[in-house]
């Protein structure tokens, strides 16, 4: 064991530490990692921190009563072996180089749930190693089949219910237990739910840990290494064993886990700042010190914390924050990385609004022969919103496949959202359910990767980040304004819930409807590929004033028509084309709203002539889903 009493000796000008007679510069063991390692109960704890710039370092802890214990040094690396301290013992590091700081350990997988957000000792051997998972039958749905859901945890599970609920589509109740509440847990209590609903990927907003324990969006990273401790039920490693147990049970119910994560930047009190924002940093991003992928050390650390999510935790992919704030080769060569070392079964999403570095993914993605990286950008939201408002409708088109106008080679290398934690719900967008329940049509059955804002399927009436939440005054991030209404959302939305219900059974049932066609024919060609634009008789435009029509279909699938009319009048007489003759029969419409997966329809047919032709009127503000012989 270290002591700390020690002895100045001054050689000339050079000044060393000796401790119990050695010199403080020894070489790592070979086996050493960042971070603390429970060797055993004789030799203790090894903690080693990455320190550039640092002249000394000292760790303290209750298992020295928060006195410094003085680190040896290996080049730039510090580390100590210390037999007092063991599983549960918490600590940090100090240098004058960390501002005179103490700092948590920025390679911690655990971190107190308190003001002093100190690192944690784990037990090797503690409930979280030991943790038996029950998903061994689990695979990963193929990207371009994905039904993304995206969540907050703690909004997500804030409300425990005290009976069933009585609705149509027979969602279970009491979905969160009393003391679940805002937890990781609490979403293990809700799956029931999603996987009533339909969806196989739930996308949740960052659970990295962030500073201080409070209610947060979860976009101010602090440690990266480390879940967020207070999403746990209980204290110690119990947040270790939630999430896995989140993870477990989603994966049980067909349902993969994506995590939001943000490497753009950090809080300016994070470890790694502290330590050295010099070399780990590259100037500000509106939210905090941009982290600089571009430094070896740095590149590693985020890869580590990717591959420990996946290896410990098996997450199934990530939504990458804000890319455009990173070096786009830096974020590439990591994909790439990734891939090389067998993660190559994994989701990689990039949120990617700059056009530049969507250039490079999507040139990236053309070169592999395959979509590695998907954009959540802003194609779909950006043509979803004016028709939602009555103010344009040009690009509807285009985002229905997601493709040559916005330079994608594959189906899945976009996602289709109208819909997020930024922007609110589809129903504040729409201002009602019906045009939300037409856009939401829309999205399911573009040639892309669907996603949902939570709550998108119950009408709630989010506002995003804006300053106009529903209560009318605050931030859009209070947390009033994001808990999720379960009791009184679920009872008045009955019929909207059972309607996305049937339509993501449908999907589900019918390849047709989520067709990977990466170049579908305009509309002047044939059926023969799968896909086919309607022309309206009153224009030769794939869109004429807000509406929309095209065919759909899988070899061995029946062939799918999907109509929608964005305007607030009917469109009576809506031409069609190259579609096979005979009757179809209504399967979806949203004005009701109803939609039947077993096909056996809603008491409305069209029939097309032997040449392929016919007509339908399409009611206000709807979305109609035809299935043909």
């Amino acid at each position: 064991m270290i002591k700390s009493k020690l002895l100045l000796l001054f050689a000339g000008l050079t000044m060393v530490f000796i401790s119990c007679g050695k010199k403080m510069e020894e070489p790592l063991p070979a086996d050493y990692a960042l971070g603390s390692q429970y060797i055993n109960s004789d030799t203790g704890t090894r903690f080693a921190v990455y320190a550039p710039g640092a002249e000394k370092v000292a760790v303290s802890g209750n298992f020295n009563d928060w006195s410094s214990t003085p680190m040896y040094r290996d080049g730039e690396t510090f580390w100590v072996e210390i037999s007092d301290a063991g599983p549960g013992d918490t600590y940090k590091f100090r240098s004058e180089s960390f501002e005179g700081e103490w700092i948590a350990d920025p390679y911690s997988r655990l971190i107190t749930n308190d003001e002093g957000a100190n690192s944690v000792v784990l037990d090797p051997s503690g409930a979280s190693a030991s943790y038996s998972w029950g998903d061994g039958s689990w695979s990963r749905p193929e990207r371009d089949q994905l039904v993304i859901y995206e969540m907050h945890i703690q909004d997500f599970t804030w409300q425990v219910r005290s009976g069933p609920v009585d609705n149509s589509a027979n969602i279970p109740g009491d979905q969160v237990q009393t003391g679940h509440e805002g937890t990781y847990a609490g979403v293990a209590d809700r799956v029931e739910y999603l996987e009533a609903l339909g969806v196989n990927a739930v996308e949740l907003m960052p659970v990295q840990e962030w500073p201080g324990g409070f209610y947060s969006w979860g976009y101010n990273p602090y440690i990266y290494t480390a879940i967020e401790s207070s999403m746990g039920s209980g204290s110690g490693e119990q947040a270790l064993v939630d999430f896995k147990h989140m993870v477990d049970t989603l994966h049980q119910a067909g349902i993969a886990v994506i995590v939001d994560v943000v490497y753009n930047h950090t809080t300016g009190d994070a470890p790694l700042y502290k330590i050295n924002s010099g070399q780990f940093y590259d100037g500000d991003t509106d939210w905090g010190p941009r982290l600089d992928l571009t430094n070896d050390f740095v590149y590693e650390h985020v890869k580590h914390s990717l591959t420990y999510l996946m290896d410990e935790f098996r997450v199934d992919g990530f939504r990458f924050d804000s890319t455009q704030n990173s070096d786009s080769q830096a974020m590439i060569d990591l994909i790439d990385d990734l891939y090389a070392a067998g993660y190559d079964d994994r989701y990689y999403i990039f949120e990617e609004f700059d056009g530049g570095h969507n250039s490079a993914i999507q040139n990236y993605n053309s070169g592999k022969g395959e979509a590695r990286i998907s954009s959540w950008g802003a194609g779909f939201k950006d043509a979803m919103y004016p028709a939602l408002s009555d103010a344009g409708y040009s690009n509807l088109p285009a985002v229905t496949y997601h493709s040559q106008d916005y330079g994608y080679s594959y189906s899945d290398s976009a996602i289709a959202y109208a819909s997020s934690h930024d922007e609110g719900t589809l129903y504040y967008h729409a201002g009602g359910p019906q045009l939300a329940l037409t856009s939401l049509t829309h999205k399911l059955t573009s040639l892309s990767v669907p996603m949902f804002w939570m709550g998108d399927e119950i009408m709630r009436d989010h506002r995003g980040n804006s300053d106009d939440p529903v209560s009318g005054s605050g931030s859009g991030v209070d947390v009033e304004n994001n808990q999720m209404n379960w009791s009184s959302l679920l009872t008045s939305n009955a019929d909207e819930l059972a309607y996305v219900q049937e339509l993501l059974a449908m999907r589900e049932a019918h390849p047709s409807l989520r067709r990977g066609v990466s170049n579908p024919d305009t509309n002047g060609s044939s059926f023969s590929d799968g896909f086919a634009w309607q022309v309206n008789t009153t224009g030769s435009d794939w869109d004429h004033d807000g509406v929309l029509g095209y065919a759909l279909k899988a070899p061995g699938d029946r062939p799918f028509l999907i109509l929608m009319n964005y305007k607030d009048a009917e469109e009576p007489g809506f031409g069609l084309a190259q579609l096979p003759a005979g009757t179809w029969t209504l399967v979806a419409d949203s004005s009701v709203p109803q939609a039947d997966s077993s096909l056996t329809g809603l008491g409305s047919t069209i029939t097309v002539a032997v040449d392929g032709t016919g007509s339908v009127n399409i009611p206000a503000n709807t979305a109609l889903i035809y299935v043909g012989p």
